[in-house]
């Protein structure tokens, strides 16, 4: 087993649970108003991340050919679970004083961003890169800034699971650091990129903005809208989301050079682990769920509803489809790949109407369907760019 390839990727999946366990312990933890207004600067951090992730980056899969890592993925499944369940333990003791608040979620914001600079800096085997110098230096500052802009709206307090969620990436950072950071280098490599912005990538990063709206869109809405328990529901909602994802990204992310080079039969293998962990998920959703929610919120809620069932079944279907991408990609199967973004599109649409389709607020049930056919439009525009290659 690779180490270095090991704590490299488990600083850049568990960098993204910091950035999630924050937005997790805002939700619980502060105003409505807070958390409304936290949500604005974080969805604009989130789409100048994708704008340059993607829009900047020349290539998306690895160009060599590095031993099968199997081991590494286990191993990275394995501790990502734990860091995850360690961090919300944690948030259930939430410090008290705003200037500690501030400072915890300064440190957060700052430590989590600069370590994935580390991490994409570095050289290893893995050699899955991307520009993201530009991309959380922005997001530190405007993190940062949200901090000092929206300070007076504390109420209750920001968890210590905030330190501990960028503790993590930074010990990680420097276990592996091994002096070959060069940001000239880096620096120059992203500024010769910046042609390619308005050409091939350019749908595909609207495409992704829109991905990251609709999710975004969903959490403001509730903030900006409704009760605390409607939202209380949706940050519980968003823990089994978050265990989906992280997982999906896991695999996604240390299968692509496999993918690549092994083709049908390796996605078949990665397959049936995101089936096997999918229907793990769902047991423990259904026979743990509605504890949970009372444990955190001291209230009995109908948390396992026709919705939550909705969102179970997504989940599978994004986790299962996890390794199907890259590899439709890579073989150039571009309708099946554009059918499979329709299809996860119409779901989260299906899941945007449906959980408020009691809801009054005009607002919400225009603009969701708006933003699905914006980015319904960029799918196409990408498909055809696919079919011109």
């Amino acid at each position: 087993m690779n180490f270095k390839n090991v704590f490299s990727i488990l600083l850049r999946l568990s960098s993204k649970v910091g950035s999630a366990l924050v937005i997790f312990a805002i939700s619980l933890f502060t105003s409505k108003e807070f958390f409304g207004d936290f949500l604005i600067y974080w969805g604009i951090v989130r789409v100048m991340g994708v704008f340059t992730s993607f829009g900047l980056d020349n290539g998306v899969f690895a160009k060599n050919n590095p031993k099968d890592i199997s081991d590494e993925i286990r191993f990275i499944l394995i501790f990502g679970h734990l860091v995850l369940l360690g961090g919300v333990a944690l948030s259930f003791t939430p410090l008290t004083i705003p200037l500690y608040n501030i400072i915890a979620l300064a440190y957060a914001a700052i430590f989590t961003s600069i370590t994935r600079v580390f991490c994409s800096s570095m050289t290893y085997d893995m050699s899955f890169r991307k520009p993201i110098l530009i991309e959380d230096v922005t997001k530190s500052a405007l993190l940062l800034a949200s901090v000092l802009l929206c300070s007076a709206y504390y109420t209750e307090g920001i968890p210590v699971a905030i330190l501990v969620s960028s503790a993590i990436p930074f010990f990680l950072a420097w276990v592996t650091f091994d002096g070959t950071i060069n940001i000239k280098q880096q620096a120059q490599r992203i500024l010769s990129s910046l042609k390619d912005i308005w050409q091939s990538n350019i749908t595909f990063a609207f495409q992704s903005v829109g991905t990251v709206y609709l999710f975004q869109f969903d959490k403001l809405n509730a903030a900006l809208f409704f009760d605390k328990e409607t939202v209380a529901s949706i940050g519980v909602h968003g823990l089994v989301f978050l265990v989906f994802s992280l997982t999906k990204g896991a695999i996604n992310f240390v299968a692509l050079p496999s993918i690549k080079r092994n083709g049908l039969a390796e996605f078949k293998k990665l397959r049936n682990i995101s089936l096997v962990l999918s229907a793990f998920y769902c047991l423990l959703y259904f026979l743990f769920a509605q504890s949970l929610f009372a444990f955190l919120y001291g209230k009995q809620y109908d948390f396992v509803s026709e919705y939550g069932t909705i969102y179970l079944i997504g989940g599978v279907l994004f986790l299962s489809a996890g390794p199907l991408g890259p590899w439709l990609v890579i073989n150039k199967k571009r309708k099946q790949l554009f059918l499979m973004v329709m299809l996860q599109l119409g779901l989260v649409l299906l899941l945007s109407l449906f959980q408020f389709a009691n809801a009054k607020e005009v607002y919400y049930l225009m603009t969701v369907p708006t933003v699905w056919a914006i980015h319904f439009l960029f799918s196409y525009l990408r498909k055809n760019e696919l079919q011109d290659d």
